[in-house]
């Protein structure tokens, strides 16, 4: 395993590279399909990258841009451009070119490092920045390198900001290096592994498959998700004997659907998961799949300080709630939860997660640390950051991390304050719901409403009356969505994660709009339409209405069943209403009784 370090810093990302290259010279170091380069090559063909790159005269921390499809050599590109002394800029070749070219500008990019297939679109992005090819380099010579040392810039990395435009978090060499070496030292990585890589190389993540492969002298492998199935990526999983992979929840969500009874995993021992919530229902339907020694990682992790916390899971461990704990923190990195004052909140008291350590990202790119930004110096401490994450939880008696949302996540809905990944978890535990999201949306009427949005697993069927029961069976009232909508499929960002902001408002026009009225005859159909239209202010309501479904607020329905019960003397059975809420059903049943 990467060597473990008493004193920090310890070898740089390149000299542990040629470490590696020198210990594990014809192992593979990366494999794509029938492609692979063997760890010598990978050092050669990074070092003459770097050798053109230093062509150019760059300075220490000078910002090169990368812009290769997903294959090998991207990661000769990377490589190549920290080994002249360079920090890289991943760009993802599917971003639009609006949104490329803010990064180069924003980043102060001096130069690209692309391939022939993107060539011609790399050097329309900016005529004015130099464009190299790092397939057309064989027979360079290796020029004088800069030698970057353990401060100087290593990445800078950009994700979507609060503002809508690209965020970039910059690294040094020591700050990577020590991330590679807990990330590596988590997982227990060494030159046996096989490591799946199958992100964007936009996504943060990225540099966690590659970092635990290529500084332990194991494969990296890689899978295109974007081009091939969920199916393919299952049999690739098993052919190529994945050892480590690491899946987002939305991304595990939908692999674990296409798996039945006869589809096992020998080979992957550790699967981490993080970035998105991760419940209970994601995991049970995942171990059995999975080896009795094969651990899940639920992990805290960003782009602004990568791995923080782990929380590992086995078969047969206990998972007493449907959140599942981010755990404790990872050497090098203190978790603090703070109220809004700034002062330490007690124990299972639920506060903003604050992150210290000195192998954070330095900040946001072209943004000062002063001041009340995300990222702050820590008080007496000056060789240490603190960064304010948004992100909300609670510590457990145990000291693990139990993470409740985002700030942004925490809606407060007549007056009571709500969680929305606690209605995302139950949703999830129905056989049904492949994928969830719960929103707060507001109605032309300005009325604010929890609406559910929902994938259906094929072979089941979409009943929302079903699914609102089954909320209601498991939550308060207040926190049963008023709407559930069916959605073909999630929203996904560039890095697969839910892209909340695209999701749709509902057709509130075809929510409002009564189905085909059966007008009450009975003298109970019609004092019981009567209850349930005033009450719920829903008019006019036919026989064959659900009750559920013409109630937006869950609490009128309460009142409403409990008016019916003063009105008509008799005690409801709830379970029967659940099951059956028609006006119809319900009359017949108070007649009968």
């Amino acid at each position: 395993m990467y060597q473990d370090f008493n004193a920090w810093p310890g070898p740089t990302l390149v000299q542990q590279l040629h470490k590696m290259a020198s210990d594990f010279p014809y192992r593979p170091a990366i494999i794509d399909h029938n492609d692979q380069l063997s760890y010598a090559e990978f050092n050669r063909l990074s070092d003459q990258v770097a050798g053109q790159i230093a062509g150019l005269q760059p300075k220490k921390g000078t910002r090169i841009a990368l812009f290769i499809e997903h294959s090998i050599m991207q990661f000769v590109g990377i490589f190549g451009i920290i080994k002249a002394g360079c920090a890289y800029v991943a760009l993802d070749t599917a971003y639009p070119a609006d949104r490329l070219l803010y990064i180069l500008n924003d980043a102060g990019v001096s130069a690209i490092v692309s391939n022939t297939k993107n060539l011609a679109q790399a050097k329309v992005l900016n005529s004015e920045i130099p464009v190299i090819n790092a397939e057309v380099i064989e027979n360079q010579t290796v020029k004088q390198l800069l030698i970057p040392d353990a401060n100087d810039l290593c990445a800078i990395i950009y994700t979507s900001g609060s503002t809508g435009l690209p965020k970039g978090s910059w690294y040094t060499h020591r700050s990577l290096s020590h991330f590679a070496w807990r990330f590596s030292k988590l997982a227990s990585i060494d030159h046996h592994d096989r490591v799946g890589y199958f992100v964007s190389i936009s996504f943060s993540a990225h540099g966690m498959p590659m970092l635990g492969a290529l500084m332990n002298g194991a494969a990296l492998v890689l899978f295109n998700l974007k081009r091939e199935s969920l199916s393919a990526f299952r049999n690739w999983l098993t052919s190529q004997k994945i050892s480590v992979a690491l899946m987002i929840p939305s991304i595990l969500r939908n692999f674990t659907a296409t798996l039945n009874n006869s589809h096992s995993f020998p080979d992957l021992r550790v699967v981490m998961s993080g970035g998105e919530s991760l419940f209970r229902a994601d995991v049970e339907k995942l171990l059995p799949h999975l080896t009795d020694q094969s651990i899940v990682y639920h992990m805290l992790a960003s782009t602004e300080a990568y791995l923080t916390c782990a929380f590992p899971i086995k078969k047969g461990d206990l998972l007493v709630s449907n959140s599942i704990p981010i755990g404790w923190d990872v050497e090098g990195v203190q978790t603090m939860v703070m109220d809004e004052s700034g002062n330490p909140c007690q124990q299972g008291k639920i506060g903003e997660l604050w992150l210290k350590s000195a192998y954070m990202a330095g900040g946001y790119w072209g943004e000062s640390n002063q001041g009340n930004g995300a990222f702050m110096a820590a008080e007496g401490e000056p060789e240490l950051a603190v960064f304010r994450s948004s992100d909300m939880g609670y510590r457990q008696p145990d000291g693990a991390l139990i993470m409740v949302g985002r700030k942004d996540n925490m809606v407060k809905l007549r007056g009571y304050r709500i969680d929305l990944r606690e209605i995302e978890s139950v949703l999830l535990e129905l056989p049904e719901t492949r994928e969830v999201a719960v929103l707060p949306k507001e109605n032309s009427m300005g009325s604010k409403h929890l609406v559910a949005y929902v994938v259906i697993n094929e072979g089941h069927k979409f009943d929302e009356a079903r699914i609102k029961i089954a909320v209601l069976r498991m939550l308060p009232d207040y926190m049963v969505p008023s709407f559930v909508v069916q959605l073909e499929a999630l929203p996904k960002s560039y890095n697969g994660k839910i892209d909340f902001k695209q999701i749709p408002d509902p057709d509130w026009n075809a929510i409002e709009k009564v189905n085909e009225l059966i007008a009450p005859v009975s003298p109970t159909e019609i004092k019981l339409a009567e209850i349930i239209s005033r009450i719920l202010d829903v008019y006019p309501v036919g026989c064959d209405h659900s009750i559920i479904q013409l109630a937006k607020d869950s609490l009128k329905l309460f009142v409403a069943l409990d008016e019916v019960e003063k009105s008509f003397g008799k005690k409801l059975n709830i379970d029967l209403i659940l099951a059956a809420p028609t006006i119809k059903r319900i009359a017949a049943w108070l007649d009968e009784n």
